[in-house]
């Protein structure tokens, strides 16, 4: 509190003995800014017509100012200093502070009827670990403009089925529907804008036509008209979110369910100070519209196919499919919680979407099948090689099958045997093992081996070289053995 006594000196020293408004500060002991209320227009007045070496260019300044209210002190420099000033930048701020004039405008308050509008806005809130990468943190927000009653909910991402997934959210918590609901210009919003001539986002218009809301596109640059929403957002970040520590986005929307229950809804209504909102909110919800009897999906569809593994990238990661759909186009359906897949109009595939990236999500029976299959493709072919050879193995593969042994297995021995024995042999031995029903590939090689015994026949062992070029493509030149005879 400044007396009548300092304020009688203030002026004294200013009007009478020209001191400057820091030097009575000082003087007096009392803040700068005090000094100037105390003396009003005039401590202005008096410091704008000092002398100064811009003088003869006032009347220049005054036009330029009231064709360009806006330009900046460094470009009005420049266009002084092509007509001959040489003074510095300092003089030209000084002067333009008190010439430039006045901008500021004034608004209308802003009065809605109860269930009549909310507002709705994303707030960015840096970043968060994912698995060790980082995801943005976004944050939804939902006001309704009558009670300022808050939903918030934390999202990784911006995209439009993460919004009308929190939409959903939103009208559940509330138990209705605003009938009006504000937005910002954003793109999942409003596709195009040419003044009043607005094209929203075919999905959001479906969306509220299944919820009967009318959706509304506030004006470029006019944050006043969204102010609610603005507002708590800024209110989440420094009542909420400073100073806080999350372990993941279900532990940060936890923990924001719980402050906004317990904290920004029953704050004092901005209206009347003697109310709480929550309060307000009640008598609100009963003019909110109802909710529909089903909720509307909220996926995200793509048409996209598989390279030659069987799997789908989304979003930086990658989702088993079953392996006969590969490369084919498939039909992709995504929201915040899973990922699914779908062939026509059949399900194939359905995963819980992770929000890592560089992941592979994977499910067992897709790869079990994919392996499975490979097994019979090898044993399919080898016993195709065998048949083509062999005819009569038809029979021999038919009994093992009926017996329950393992196709794959045998028909790979089936083959060492050949190799070991010769193929006159080994269909010598079709016959005996067919007679004795022993058709697996344990009882061929007994028989084989047992027969090669009886008549001293040598047992031939497959060479096998080791990948080296200079092995595998080495000439060598036969010689009969009998002249090894001559030596001896």
């Amino acid at each position: 509190m400044i007396s009548p006594q300092n304020k009688a000196e203030t002026k004294r020293l200013f009007h009478a003995e020209h001191w400057k408004i820091g030097a009575i500060a000082r003087h007096l002991g009392i803040h700068h800014g005090s000094v100037k209320r105390i003396l009003g227009p005039q401590a202005y007045t008096n410091n704008r017509y000092r002398k100064s070496s811009l003088d003869k260019w006032e009347e220049y300044i005054i036009q330029t100012l009231e064709q360009y209210p806006k330009i900046r002190a460094t470009r009005l420099l420049q266009m002084l200093e092509s007509r001959g000033y040489e003074g510095t930048i300092y003089s030209v701020r000084r002067v333009i502070k008190h010439l430039r004039p006045n901008l500021a405008k004034a608004y209308l308050a802003v009065t809605v009827f109860p269930g009549e509008q909310g507002q709705v806005d994303w707030g960015s809130f840096g970043k968060m670990d994912v698995h060790g990468h980082q995801r943005r943190l976004s944050c939804f927000v939902m006001v309704l403009s009558y009670s300022r009653a808050i939903f918030a909910r934390f999202t990784y991402d911006q995209t439009l089925e993460s919004l009308l997934a929190c939409h959903q959210e939103a009208f559940q918590y509330f138990e209705g529907i605003p009938r009006r609901i504000l937005y910002d210009n954003m793109k999942t919003a409003v596709i195009e804008r040419q003044g009043s001539a607005i094209k929203f986002n075919s999905g959001l218009l479906e969306f509220s036509g299944n919820y009967h809301f009318e959706p509304w596109a506030c004006t470029p640059f006019s944050g006043h008209e969204k102010g609610r929403v603005e507002r708590s957002i800024r209110y989440i970040r420094d009542n909420f979110f400073t100073a806080r520590e999350f372990k993941d986005l279900g532990d940060a929307n936890t923990q924001l369910d719980k402050w906004r229950d317990e904290v920004a809804n029953k704050r004092l209504w901005p209206q009347d100070r003697v109310q709480f909102i929550c309060d307000i909110y009640v008598k609100e919800k009963e003019q909110l519209l109802k909710l529909p009897d089903s909720d509307t999906d909220v996926y995200l569809t793509k048409i996209t196919k598989s390279g030659k593994t069987p799997y789908i990238r989304y979003d930086l990661n990658d989702y088993s499919i079953p392996h006969e759909y590969v490369r084919q186009p498939l039909t992709l359906r995504a929201n915040r919680d899973e990922i699914r897949i779908f062939s026509k109009s059949e399900q194939i595939a359905c995963h819980r979407r992770h929000w890592g990236k560089g992941f592979c999500v994977e499910n067992a029976e897709h790869i079990e099948a994919l392996v499975k299959h490979r097994h019979e493709a090898a044993s399919h072919n080898r016993k195709s090689q065998l048949l083509r050879e062999i005819p009569e193995m038809d029979e021999i593969f038919r009994r093992i099958k009926d017996r329950g042994d393992h196709l794959a297995t045998n028909g790979k021995l089936f083959h060492k045997l050949i190799d070991q024995y010769g193929i006159e042999q080994f269909k010598k031995t079709i016959a005996i093992a067919l007679e004795r029903n022993t058709p697996t590939a344990e009882s061929f090689e007994f028989l084989l081996s047992r027969e090669a015994r009886d008549s001293n026949t040598p047992i031939r062992t497959p060479l096998r070289l080791p990948p080296r070029p200079d092995i595998s493509q080495m000439q060598i030149t036969s010689h009969d053995p009998s002249t090894y005879d001559d030596i001896f």
